[in-house]
């Protein structure tokens, strides 16, 4: 894997998909010698999920048989693998927290295992109240709080649909500051644009996020975290850690 050898270069490289199996992005992840000390999850609970996903589920994409369980289901086993020190999870988007702030998604911010998360989703749908507008701003900025000198896995489950693009750029530009891997997967039907153009935007100081589209049946470790250890290589080097 041909790597930028000096920390300036860096903002000129866009990292490409290259491993073929889950297993060897935990091999290319071990190899940086670097652990990921924090997970940290959001979960977009705004209005546009009432109706982003229409054509492709016939439903609220939080509905009972909701898209982003399934997908929380699918990544158990990747972050068992991943053996993270700590779990984080949050919600975005809802009337309690709308563009401004994050809140936990179950009454601690921390948790103990990857079980709490679905748990704490299943919660919330029953209890959340769907709302609006849209910010990644607020879970960038809690991202950039935990990670001081800590390898972060940045996790966040959307539909795509943000507010004030503008702001969010500038708040995912100030995260590459810090060592966050951040990974987005998206629901519902689109479009992604705003998430495609952030997943090769310049002005960062590496390439700190991906993006993928999620569908039923799609291995989703495999398809979200190709970038993962890249990430953390870049981190090592702009001696973030």
């Amino acid at each position: 894997m041909r790597r930028a050898k000096k920390p300036e270069d860096l903002q000129n490289i866009i990292n490409k998909d290259q491993f073929s199996s889950f297993e060897a992005i935990i091999k290319s992840i071990n190899k940086t010698g670097v652990k990921i000390q924090n997970l940290i999850i959001g979960v977009d609970f705004s209005n546009s999920n009432e109706f982003s996903g229409t054509c492709k589920y016939k439903q609220s994409m939080h509905s009972r048989s909701s898209p982003y369980k399934k997908c929380l289901m699918s990544l158990k086993s990747c972050f068992n693998q991943l053996d993270v020190n700590n779990i984080f999870a949050f919600k975005f988007g809802c009337e309690d927290t709308t563009d401004q702030k994050v809140l936990p998604l179950v009454s601690e911010e921390k948790l103990i295992s990857f079980d709490e998360v679905i748990r704490g989703y299943e919660n919330a749908v029953n209890n959340v109240e769907l709302s609006g507008p849209t910010s990644y701003q607020p879970l960038f900025e809690k991202a950039m709080e935990l990670s001081e000198k800590k390898m972060s896995l940045l996790l966040i489950l959307t539909d795509g649909d943000i507010s004030n693009k503008e702001r969010d750029k500038n708040a995912l530009i100030e995260l590459s500051k810090f060592p966050v891997a951040c990974c987005a997967i998206g629901f519902g039907d689109g479009p992604f644009d705003v998430m495609d153009e952030f997943d090769d935007m310049k002005g960062r100081k590496f390439d700190n996020f991906q993006f993928v589209e999620y569908e039923d049946g799609m291995d989703v470790g495999l398809d979200a975290f190709q970038e993962v250890s890249s990430q953390m290589e870049d981190a090592k080097l702009l001696g973030y850690l």
